[in-house]
């Protein structure tokens, strides 16, 4: 933020008291606006108010939060607006605009799929997350009674209270197989992160989980790939290039939960730091390994086999003893002794340098 302010290079590593002051005096005499977006932490708040002057100028700061007393933090004289969820009639209206995505405006829903579609929008508790994915998934079916009626019976009616989780784990053993690494593969990349098409796309056939096709090339067929995990609902949308295809992407919170998840649990990627885990259950054997914090501290943690290394964020570690690597990622580069070692990965076919 502070780089941006200022329209220069990134400094190394500061003192957070070093920082809140820096900030302070840049947003000083100032009118400003902040968005401080899927706050967890008060503390986080706390920390950040301090570099946010209060000058009467009418600067304003949005926070949102998934957790009411975080939001309570912010201002303890007003009461957090609350989203509400979405009523039965809205709820419909996104199942079948995302069930339906080619059906003309003014065309009618038949009567059977009409009722079907009533009673699995309603499933969703008003939960858009939940109406999207799921209508994501009945898009890749035919407009017929019976198929949607799969899907439906597919749902355990029972389990009540895990109606979200459930619609997300279904779209997730929907896939087709090939579908479901390129899902994964998503796992690797920090929240919220801007992820380049373009580059997701060389890494997928890099990695060689791109099915081959007759008469398209593996980019082609990647490129595909990413825009049925749109279809499905599963990865958002940033922007586009003028002639339509994809420029970049990102995946909603939830759902890189989804994929960090399964990708754990099926050994196709380790995560560092691990989630809600000790660093003594991190399996050595994945052959992916993405580093999204403290990157010098975790490495050691990496097996040495790995194909696939991601690194994001402060500190980048010595990548040089990992000679089989094949995809190299590595965002946060400040020096150019950093990139000392690369021309010994000889079986590279991917590699990222970002700053």
């Amino acid at each position: 933020m502070i780089s941006e302010l200022e329209g220069s290079e990134p400094k190394k590593k500061q003192e957070v008291g070093h920082l809140i002051n820096d900030l302070r005096n840049l947003l000083s005499s100032k009118r400003y606006m902040i968005i401080l977006d899927d706050a967890w932490e008060i503390d986080l708040w706390e920390q950040l108010k301090h570099a946010l002057p209060d000058d009467k100028n009418g600067s304003r700061i949005l926070m949102t939060s998934r957790f009411m007393n975080v939001a309570k933090s912010a201002d303890s004289k007003m009461t957090p607006y609350e989203l509400a969820f979405l009523n039965e009639k809205k709820s419909l209206d996104l199942f079948l605009k995302k069930a339906l995505p080619y059906q003309e405006p003014d065309e009618e829903c038949p009567s059977d799929l009409l009722e079907l579609a009533d009673k699995l929008s309603k499933r969703c508790k008003g939960l858009p997350l939940a109406l999207i994915v799921l209508g994501g998934i009945i898009s890749t079916r035919d407009k017929t009674f019976h198929d949607w009626k799969r899907v439906s019976d597919t749902l355990d009616w029972h389990e009540e209270g895990k109606d979200c989780m459930q619609v997300l784990a279904m779209s997730y053993e929907d896939m087709p197989y090939y579908l479901k690494a390129c899902f994964l593969y998503l796992a690797s990349f920090p929240e919220d992160y801007m992820i380049s098409a373009r580059s997701l796309i060389s890494m997928w056939v890099a990695e060689g989980i791109i099915p081959r096709r007759e008469k398209r090339t593996m980019e082609d067929t990647a490129e595909v790939c990413l825009e049925q995990l749109v279809q499905r609902s599963l990865v958002q949308v940033s922007s586009r290039h003028a002639n339509g295809s994809i420029k970049y992407c990102g995946v909603h919170d939830l759902l890189r939960d989804l994929a960090m998840h399964e990708g754990i649990k099926e050994n196709f990627v380790s995560v560092f730091p691990k989630p809600q885990d000790s660093i003594n259950h991190l399996d050595r054997a994945t052959c992916r390994a993405t580093l999204q914090s403290n990157c010098a501290e975790f490495i050691e943690y990496v097996s040495l086999t790995a194909r696939s290394l991601f690194l994001f964020g402060q500190g980048i570690p010595m990548y040089s003893e990992f000679k089989l690597l094949r995809i190299l990622e590595i965002v946060g580069v400040r020096e150019i002794d950093q990139l000392r070692g690369l021309d010994r990965l000889i079986h590279l076919k991917y590699l990222g340098i970002r700053n």
